[in-house]
C-alpha cells in the first residue's frame, strides 16, 4: 500500500486482494490491518484475522494470519508491506526481525528510486534549457571535460574537435624545443 498524507489514505499498489478475496469486506479488513501499521508506525501482526474488529462475520477472508509492516521515508510512513498466511501463523522474533529488515531495505530502495527520478528530471530540465538557448553554450564538468553542448555551439565544437585531431596535442608542442 502507498500511504497518503498523515497515513490516513492507503492506495493498493498490487490489487491481488480484489482478485483473491472476492469481497469488499475482505479488502476492507486488509486495508484496516495496513492502516493499524501505518498509524502505529510499528509492525502489526494478527494471528487470527477472524478476531479482528474489521472482520465481517458473514464473509471470512481467504487468509487467517496477517502481518503489516510500515515503510518509512524521512520519518513518515510512505508505504505498508502486507503479508497474509492461509493458515494460523504465530509470528516469531526472527520473523519480526526479518520483516522489519525487509521494510528497511524497501525504504532504501524507494529512496534510491526517488533520487534517480529527481536526477533524471533535473537532467531533462537542463537539457531542455540548453537546447532552447539561442547562444552557444558548452558545459564542462569539474575536471574540465566536455559534459554537454547545445545545438548553437555544436558546429564550432565539432570544428574544434577536428582541428585537435589533425594537429599535435598542446602538451607535445610545449615539450618541443623552439627552432633556433
Amino acid at each position: 500500500y502507498r500511504c497518503g498524507p498523515a497515513a490516513s489514505a492507503l492506495t493498493p499498489l498490487v490489487d491481488n486482494c480484489s482478485v483473491r478475496c472476492g469481497t469488499v469486506a475482505a479488502y476492507e479488513l486488509t486495508r484496516a490491518i495496513a492502516l493499524e501499521a501505518a498509524h502505529s508506525r510499528q509492525l502489526y501482526a494478527v494471528q487470527d484475522v477472524r478476531s479482528h474488529p474489521a472482520c465481517a462475520a458473514a464473509a471470512p477472508p481467504p487468509y487467517v494470519s496477517a502481518i503489516a509492516a510500515p515503510v518509512e521515508h524521512h520519518g513518515q510512513v510512505t508505504y505498508v508491506l502486507f503479508f497474509s498466511f492461509a493458515d494460523s501463523y504465530e509470528l516469531q522474533d526472527r520473523d519480526r526481525h526479518a520483516t522489519e529488515l525487509l521494510a528497511g531495505q524497501a525504504a532504501g530502495h524507494l529512496e534510491n528510486a526517488l533520487l534517480h527520478e529527481q536526477i533524471r528530471a533535473a537532467r531533462d530540465q537542463m537539457r531542455a534549457i540548453l537546447d532552447s538557448t539561442r547562444a552557444g553554450m558548452i558545459l564542462l564538468d569539474t575536471g574540465f571535460y566536455l559534459e554537454a553542448v547545445n545545438p548553437a555551439a555544436d558546429r564550432p565544437v565539432q570544428a574544434l574537435r577536428g582541428e585537435m585531431r589533425n594537429s599535435e596535442s598542446p602538451r607535445s608542442r610545449a615539450a618541443t624545443p623552439a627552432p633556433k
